[in-house]
């Protein structure tokens, strides 16, 4: 597998998105994640303005602009798009293609249908999403 196709998340961020996930079981959470390349380093949080947040996201445009321009300052670039399903799998809807944007940039979304969450990502593709491998980075030594 060519590293296009592995994305490497910090056991911290991934916990924090799950965890995100999780207190909100009834609403999609989500948010932006920068970094270089095919490795996360930071994520944003960016509040769901969808008028059925319960079946779908749609960031605060502010927000969303808020979160690029801290990247931008931290030397960073967006790489991932971050949303959960409250009651599908980890993996991208219809509408979720409908209204991607941003081809070349991941796409990682935690499933609250199973217990516990799972965490899947994919690469949009500008028309469709690859599944991709996601590596969770150690946490002080301890594998994630």
């Amino acid at each position: 597998m060519s590293d296009h196709q592995k994305l490497n998340l910090r056991h911290e961020i991934r916990q924090n998105l799950i965890s995100r996930a999780q207190l909100s079981p009834h609403k999609e959470v989500c948010g932006l994640l920068g970094g270089h390349d095919n490795h996360l380093l930071s994520f944003y949080t960016i509040n769901n303005t969808a008028s059925d947040p319960a079946r779908r996201f749609l960031m605060d445009p502010r927000e969303h602009l808020r979160a690029l321009r801290a990247m931008e300052q931290r030397g960073e670039e967006l790489r991932a798009i971050f949303h959960s399903h409250t009651a599908s799998k980890a993996e991208p809807s219809t509408t979720d293609l409908e209204l991607a944007m941003y081809p070349g940039v991941y796409h990682l979304i935690a499933s609250l249908l199973v217990s516990p969450p799972e965490l899947q990502a994919y690469l949009y593709m500008g028309n469709s999403y690859t599944r991709i491998e996601l590596l969770v980075e150690p946490h002080n030594g301890v594998p994630g």
